[in-house]
């Protein structure tokens, strides 16, 4: 059975390749339409605004979770040199957790705000596209990531790594 780095490791090529995809759509949208309309005004194609905000939501918030699952989010070692290893372990384990209790009101928020799109059949002007389908990707971003950082939690408060470990190894 592979172990959770392997996982984390698969899920997170999985997540930026899903996003290099929809970063080429959003970039060949928009470079299509701008070209179609540099050799005639006319030409456009209808509701490329939309497309390209789907896709670059569906970018954006499915990167995301390749952060979390690699464990390369900021870190800042201001007091790695000056503090002890149990205060380390301490601030980076609390650190964890306001990113855990973030991400999980954020994403209670989203899903939220997504569902009361949903109840009053919110569409886009052009398209008539459902509103729900640019609330999707944000919704399965902000659940990988917490997911993701609260195995990071428990897994870093079993090894009692700190912010210079972290730095090091990647995913604990």
């Amino acid at each position: 059975m592979p172990d959770i780095r392997q996982l984390f490791d698969k899920a997170a090529a999985l997540s930026e390749s899903v996003a290099g995809f929809f970063l080429a759509a959003t970039m060949l949208l928009t470079i299509l339409d701008v070209c179609l309309r540099t050799i005639d005004a006319d030409w456009r194609i209808f509701g490329v605004i939309e497309m390209v905000q789907l896709t670059f939501d569906s970018l954006v918030f499915l990167a995301v979770p390749a952060v979390f699952l690699l464990g390369k989010n900021i870190l800042v070692n201001l007091f790695d040199a000056y503090l002890s290893k149990p205060m380390m372990r301490f601030l980076v384990t609390s650190a964890a957790i306001i990113t855990v209790i973030y991400l999980g009101v954020l994403l209670s928020q989203v899903i939220v705000t997504g569902l009361e799109a949903v109840a009053f059949d919110d569409t886009t002007q052009d398209l008539q596209w459902p509103i729900v389908w640019y609330w999707v990707p944000i919704w399965i971003g902000f659940a990988i990531a917490l997911v993701a950082e609260i195995i990071h939690l428990t897994g870093h408060a079993r090894s009692g790594s700190t912010t210079t470990d972290q730095a090091q190894s990647g995913i604990e």
